[in-house]
């Protein structure tokens, strides 16, 4: 058997494994808001996705559904958004989105129009579930601050049953989460005296 020797193009593989790292193709469920006007739909399907988030310094992997569902939600207020023809609003998001900071209290950053049809920023922090609506969801200290801190313009866009057909989402804007929902401290950091 004859070796036929090739020559060896390492700049292809590199170029190769930098894009596999960044994004990463899943086949999951998630929603989207393809067939219905600003609500989002339970369907399957792949989309690409950051597969890590900042948080307190580090880089933690995200839940696959979690980032699915969020990615989901950012593209269908980018897509309100171009539809009505809000363009800086849009490139304000879109910056926002790629260029976040170690926790910043909140995932989406969007807009909405206020009374006098001005466009106001609007705070989307998205949490999902694969439990009903009685599964505790977690929430940092940061996020907590934040909502109190921008009561009027947070928002808590809440996935529930995220995993399944019976899947839907809860909006719940700043003002009944602090007054509705119980916060329960679960961790504590511990410093030496």
């Amino acid at each position: 058997m004859k070796v036929v020797e090739t020559e060896y193009e390492a700049k292809e593989d590199e170029e190769i494994s930098q894009i596999a790292g960044k994004v990463e193709e899943i086949g999951e469920r998630y929603w989207t808001d393809k067939e219905t006007e600003g609500e989002l739909k339970y369907v399957e399907g792949q989309v690409k996705i950051r597969k890590y988030r900042k948080a307190e310094g580090k880089l933690e992997r995200k839940s696959k559904q979690g980032e699915i569902n969020e990615k989901r939600i950012y593209e269908s207020e980018i897509k309100r958004l171009e539809h009505e023809g809000a363009k800086e609003q849009v490139k304000k998001m879109k910056e926002f989105f790629e260029n976040r900071k170690d926790n910043e209290g909140f995932d989406i950053l969007t807009f909405e129009r206020n009374e006098d049809g001005m466009y106001v920023e609007k705070y989307i922090e998205v949490k999902s579930t694969k439990g009903d609506e009685g599964t505790p969801i977690d929430i940092t200290a940061t996020e907590l601050e934040f909502a109190k801190e921008n009561v009027d313009n947070y928002y808590l866009y809440r996935i529930i049953k995220s995993t399944s057909k019976d899947g839907y989402m809860k909006k719940i804007n700043g003002k009944d989460l602090l007054n509705e929902y119980i916060f329960i401290p679960t961790t504590y950091k511990i410093y030496s005296k």
